[in-house]
């Protein structure tokens, strides 16, 4: 083939590799001001699993059910680059701490996670022994991730050498990503498990139970672990030892979000169509928002406000201090993945496969 060809072949097929001669840049967590507007909308060329996008001051990072990331330019929304890396992306990607290697879990029954640097273009290390569907979580001395079938696994950043593995047991599933607290690992599963273990040995700190199986991502802040579950709970845990410190339950079997945490409230979504704001210290209700599609997505915060997607196709603005609506517009689809904000960005993954972007209105 002539080469006049071969570039032409390759432009049509476009970007098939993530080579950004540079690393993904540092994660920023700046927020847009009201009132919004779009600033770009790309096709990622399929669904996306309930892991929000990563937003770096460069780039909006994402991956697909198609088994592809996506990177794009977070001021154009140009793709940057594409990689395909298995047959599904479900759960949440981590970035190691000079952001040169993106961490890419899969989720089919002969999945794991691959290494890959992006600023060379290249695989650097792959473990390919069990599906992931709630993600991984990159530490300064081990990369964290749970199996479908039940593990925790720590494996050695430099190479991806196991370093320790917490069998399964009770046939309990992994659904939710593992989170960093300090620098320990936290797990939930569907049997309602939480537990806190050691980074570097995998050696249980602390176990806790809460009442009912767990698909979203608990979050963290300083002392305070807050657990969601699929029967209408939600739980702070003592960081330090895993006791309970209140629990809001609901009368209704509802799927309840991750938790959203601002400077001094929670924002919780409810599968009944209801966001509602928490006090963290006792877990009150301050306020609770009605719409009319169910909210399975984290909320997010915005400075004082709380921004909600729902499954009508709606993106709201919510006041922080009294759920009153300030904003809102419709989307091309439903959301269904945790919003993200970073780089002065509001980022919402809109099926059946779009990324969009707002900013603050000029």
């Amino acid at each position: 083939m002539r080469p006049s060809v071969l570039l032409l072949v390759l432009a049509l097929a476009g970007c098939s590799t993530i080579q950004l001669g540079g690393p993904l840049g540092e994660p920023d967590s700046a927020a847009p001001a009201l009132p919004l507007d779009l600033l770009w909308e790309r096709d990622a060329d399929g669904a996306f699993g309930p892991s929000a996008a990563q937003v770096t001051d460069r780039y909006v990072v994402v991956g697909t059910r198609n088994g592809d990331v996506v990177v794009i330019n977070r001021e154009t929304g140009r793709v940057e680059g594409s990689g395909e890396f298995g047959d599904s992306v479900e759960g949440r990607l981590a970035v190691s701490p000079n952001g040169e290697q993106l961490y890419v879990p899969t989720a089919e029954q002969e999945g794991g996670v691959v290494a890959y640097d992006v600023r060379r273009g290249r695989r650097v290390w792959r473990w390919l022994d069990g599906g992931i569907q709630g993600g991984v979580v990159r530490l300064d001395a081990v990369v964290g991730l749970t199996t479908l079938d039940g593990r925790v696994v720590g494996l050695d950043p430099s190479d991806g050498s196991p370093m320790w593995e917490r069998p399964a047991s009770e046939a309990a599933q992994y659904h939710a990503a593992p989170v960093a607290i300090g620098a320990d690992v936290l797990v939930a599963d569907d049997r309602g498990r939480v537990v806190r273990l050691d980074g570097a040995t995998g050696t249980e700190r602390w176990q806790a139970e809460v009442s009912g199986p767990v698909y979203a991502t608990p979050a963290v802040d300083g002392d305070a672990v807050y657990v969601s579950t699929t029967r209408g709970g939600l739980v702070r845990l003592d960081a330090a030892t895993g006791e309970a410190v209140w629990t809001v339950q609901d009368e209704a079997p509802l799927r309840v979000s991750s938790a959203a945490i601002g400077s001094d409230a929670l924002a919780v979504g409810f599968s009944d169509g209801t966001v509602r704001g928490l006090d963290p210290a006792t877990g009150e209700e301050r306020w609770r928002h009605r719409g009319d599609g169910s909210v399975s997505a984290a909320p997010a915060w915005i400075g004082d406000r709380v921004a909600v997607g729902t499954l009508d196709k709606r993106l709201l603005i919510l006041d922080g201090a009294t759920g009153r609506e300030e904003w809102s517009t419709e989307l091309r689809g439903r959301v269904k993945s945790a919003l993200a904000v970073g780089g002065g960005l509001l980022v919402a993954l809109v099926e059946p496969r779009h990324v969009v972007a707002f900013h603050s209105a000029p």
